[in-house]
């Protein structure tokens, strides 16, 4: 049984098998570990084979199938396999309810969530991943706001979310609110939380902010916190700042990305820099080692307009390797 689970687990599914065929005896351990593996692999014509094959098949062995039917995009399946059941456990009605939401059917998802005889914190999270994930953050909230145990054991992921769509929307308040709640329950454990506040609170015109959120991160700056204040910068016209930012990320050993001098090359757009922006494309294509895209053709097109220089922009959109859009 170890074997057959180590295998599985590591995703050597035809030996895992070939060990399970050699074995006098089987128990369900050995079948389900094999089962649950190609359910998780998405592999669903072995699972429903080997399904088969268990002479009592258990809940987990049910579980399984309906997570296998899921992942083949057989919803139908999963919930014909959980009408079929003896008996049902937490876990069945929580995968047919991330098996409904991942299939676009959330009210299906919802309705199920509302029968389920009991929920656990998993059933909860799901439900509220299935709102969040069609951008009904309405609902969404609501679920979050109704978890019995938000305050303590909620998913970290769940919190993240909803500070990102506050902060999407520019619900600069209450985002802020939910963060220094979420610092005061020590729930800030990634970079995730701090980078969504960064990046909503550059986007909403928010700089100081911004930086104060920059300077204090617990954890090393990543290319997520270092775009943000790129583009926070560029969007607020302080190119100076911009470009301190790309060279001081450069500093700290992160290497900027096509977002990264996509967001200088804006700045330089609303200030006229022309020679700057061609500086950028060089480095960006030189030392970057970034070969320049649609955009940021676009946005140099679009630099050169800007500064009066018509000519060199509509030469430049004629020749450059890419069909050119209105800019």
């Amino acid at each position: 049984n170890s074997m057959i689970t180590a295998y599985a687990q590591l995703g050597f599914l035809d030996t895992a098998r070939e060990f399970l065929d050699k074995m006098p005896q089987r128990d369900l351990v050995s079948w389900n570990s094999l089962l649950a593996a190609f359910a998780r692999q998405g592999q669903m014509e072995n699972a429903m084979w080997l399904f088969d094959q268990i002479p009592d098949p258990s809940v987990a062995s049910w579980n399984a199938l309906i997570l296998a039917f899921s992942h083949g995009g057989c919803v139908d399946h999963a919930d014909q396999a959980f009408l079929s059941m003896p008996g049902r456990n937490i876990v069945s009605w929580t995968t047919m309810i991330t098996a409904f939401a991942s299939a676009g059917q959330v009210e299906t998802a919802a309705d199920m969530f509302l029968r389920m005889p009991a929920q656990d914190l998993v059933s909860w999270n799901s439900i509220f991943q299935a709102y969040a994930g069609i951008g009904d953050f309405d609902r969404a909230s609501a679920v979050f706001h109704s978890m019995p145990e938000r305050s303590t054991r909620a998913p970290t992921v769940c919190w993240n979310m909803m500070l990102a769509a506050l902060a999407e929307r520019g619900d600069m308040h209450i985002a802020k609110d939910l963060f220094d709640e979420m610092r005061d329950r020590n729930i800030v454990s990634d970079a995730a939380a701090a980078n969504a506040m960064i990046v909503a609170s550059a986007a909403n015109g928010h700089l100081d902010t911004a930086e104060r959120l920059f300077s204090g991160l617990q954890f090393r700056h990543d290319l997520t916190s270092w775009n943000a204040m790129i583009e926070g910068y560029a969007r607020n016209g302080r190119v100076d700042l911009c470009v301190s930012a790309l060279r001081a990320m450069e500093l700290e050993g992160w290497s900027p990305s096509g977002a990264s001098y996509l967001s200088a090359l804006a700045a330089f757009a609303h200030a006229g820099l022309v020679e700057e922006a061609a500086q950028c494309v060089a480095s960006m294509q030189g030392d970057g080692g970034i070969q320049a895209s649609l955009e940021h053709f676009n946005r140099y097109v679009d630099v050169l307009a800007r500064a009066g220089r018509a000519e060199e922009a509509m030469e430049l959109a004629a020749t450059m390797p890419f069909v050119a859009d209105e800019v």
